[in-house]
């Protein structure tokens, strides 16, 4: 089994729809941070080589993984019951579902918090794996010990105000976005 580093600052996803908590009691065995930068390839003439352009940058995305067991007893050291892994278990499941309450609603976004790094980030959940980490089940054949995968995108609110950019920060040109400068 992994070594499990137990923290006071436990991480968590909170559903910003529905406030529904998705804690996680010990540090994640694997935490990934990525961000790229998008560059055009401009070709000049009489040049060898083209000019590389930079034209915007990706969302932020993380790679979570996080192991849940059962306990003998109730919340023994962050620990589950059989009753919790399973809601645990649901929980994620439901994350990448759309929402079909009142008509189709995409899947909800969340924030991401864990330590002072990621502090309530915004993200939805791209896609999860659930694995059996180790063949040990109890005697309702529920497994003792699963490990979870999951792959989040930062995600900006839709209605987020641009106008703090000042009114000419984004001029349309030739199609694209082009930034005319802050103030």
């Amino acid at each position: 089994m992994a070594d499990i580093k137990r923290t006071t600052n436990y991480g968590k996803l909170v559903n910003t729809s529905s406030g529904l908590v998705l804690s996680f009691m010990s540090t994640p065995t694997g935490w990934a941070e990525t961000k790229s930068a998008n560059y055009s390839s401009v070709s000049i003439l009489g040049r060898a080589e083209p000019i590389l352009v930079y034209e915007n940058s990706g969302a932020r995305t993380f790679t979570l993984n996080l192991l849940f067991w059962i306990a003998d007893t109730e919340d023994t050291l962050g620990q589950d019951t059989e009753k919790n892994l399973k809601r645990r278990v649901n929980i994620i499941r439901s994350m990448v579902h759309p929402n079909y309450a009142g008509g189709f609603q995409p899947p909800d976004k969340y924030s991401l918090f864990f330590g002072q790094l990621w502090d309530g980030v915004p993200v939805v959940i791209t896609d999860y794996t659930i694995a059996v980490q180790e063949e040990l089940y109890n005697q309702e054949n529920m497994p003792v010990i699963i490990s979870v995968t999951l792959n989040l995108t930062e995600q900006a609110d839709n209605d987020d105000d641009l106008s703090r950019y000042g009114d000419k920060a984004f001029v349309i040109q030739n199609g694209i976005g082009r930034g005319g400068g802050i103030k």
